[in-house]
């Protein structure tokens, strides 16, 4: 009826859902069931106060960065309210009837939309035919040009500012253009803007602070934007700075912040021992001067790796597993893969050797002298 699997019912059992008996089939009335989902959905509902937005990646009401937001009109007696969420940077909506707009606001400051003006709205909407009227043209066209003339300074003003450029591409990386940021993130690191007249001891701590003084970057998605431009431009030692500040810890992490830490680590390292943003870490941690050498672009991270012993090169393609300590520290899976390629390549009497002493043991003795004789029956035929 409510199209859900059987193990959401079982967990709505251990949670209080009442039934009819403890017999089997189990049987639960429907005004007894509807009541509790309905106190569930009850429980597990967030309401958002005035000047509060729902962020979805939190999963809890926000307030905005800088207790501001902007009112995008849908129709004409309501719209959407848009800003940021302070935790994570990430776009936060509510839909909001213009009516009560200044309830739902509170405190924040709101951005209204500039109204566009309409043909019909000019003082002088139909051409002119008579000569007497020209320098009143002239003069409004004078105007025109001005008003003009200050919205293109404008514009050339946050072109100039690529720090401005690089925060507003990635607040919106759906729309964003790829090649202008990082012709902007390249005169950022090459002028070492974001070290004037910002308290930053490193780039990552840069990177992850909120506008104007950073760029915000406190969501994924953004994260691999900014990844990607660091890495394709050779910024080995820029984009492993971001990984120390972003990058969370093994296991379970922290439920409450301490200090007054207003930033959580979201960034998942890969497991993979070849990844590219482990062995930065690791080769920036252990080994400083190959890393220097990945940063110079005199080397690549994996070849810096190699030298440097983190990953094991062999003939095998499971990485050099040939050594018994390297085949010991294989996963349960890789070991079963490995064994059953070694044995496909192995001599017939090897082949018997080990059955006889690995498997003999454990199934019953006789396998490897009839594995022996299905061996010479399978040759000869």
């Amino acid at each position: 009826m409510f199209g859900v699997h059987e193990n959401a019912v079982r967990n709505w059992l251990k949670s209080g859902l009442p039934k009819v008996d403890e017999r089997r089939p189990i049987l639960i009335l429907g005004r007894q069931l509807a009541s509790f989902l309905h106190v569930r959905r009850e429980l597990n509902r967030q309401r958002c106060r005035a000047g509060e937005f729902y962020c979805f990646h939190c999963r809890a009401p926000r307030r905005p960065v800088e207790r501001a937001a902007e009112y995008l009109p849908l129709t004409a007696q309501s719209g959407n309210l848009k800003a940021t969420c302070t935790n994570c940077g990430t776009r936060m909506y509510r839909r909001v009837s213009l009516s009560k707009l200044a309830a739902i606001a509170g405190d924040l400051q709101i951005q209204m939309p500039l109204a566009e003006e309409r043909i019909g709205d000019c003082p002088d909407p139909s051409p002119n035919c008579d000569l007497t009227q020209e320098p009143e043209t002239y003069a409004n066209a004078e105007g025109g040009m001005r008003k003009l003339s200050g919205m293109l300074g404008h514009w050339r003003e946050v072109r100039a500012d690529p720090i401005r450029v690089v925060q507003d591409a990635l607040s919106d990386v759906a729309t964003m253009s790829l090649s202008s940021m990082t012709t902007a993130l390249d005169a950022i690191v090459e002028q070492n803007l974001w070290r004037q007249d910002r308290p930053f001891e490193s780039f990552g701590d840069f990177a992850v602070s909120f506008p104007p003084l950073g760029l915000g970057v406190r969501a994924l998605a953004p994260l691999r934007v900014l990844r990607h431009a660091l890495l394709d431009a050779g910024n080995f030692a820029l984009w492993t700075e971001i990984l120390e500040r972003v990058a969370r810890q093994r296991g379970r992490p922290r439920k409450r912040l301490v200090n007054d830490e207003d930033f959580v680590p979201f960034y998942t390292i890969p497991t993979a021992a070849t990844a590219r943003d482990r062995l930065l870490l690791a080769l920036k941690r252990h080994h400083p001067g190959h890393f220097s050498a990945v940063c110079d672009c005199r080397i690549s991270p994996r070849a810096a790796a190699i030298d440097a012993g983190l990953i094991a090169i062999g003939s095998s393609r499971f990485g050099g597993a040939c050594n018994i300590k390297l085949a010991a520290a294989l996963s349960q899976r890789a070991q079963g893969r490995l064994l059953c390629e070694l044995f496909k390549v192995m001599s017939a009497n090897a082949q018997c050797a080990l059955i006889a002493r690995a498997l003999e043991p454990r199934l019953g003795f006789g396998l490897a002298e009839r594995w022996r004789e299905d061996l010479a029956r399978s040759s000869g035929s």
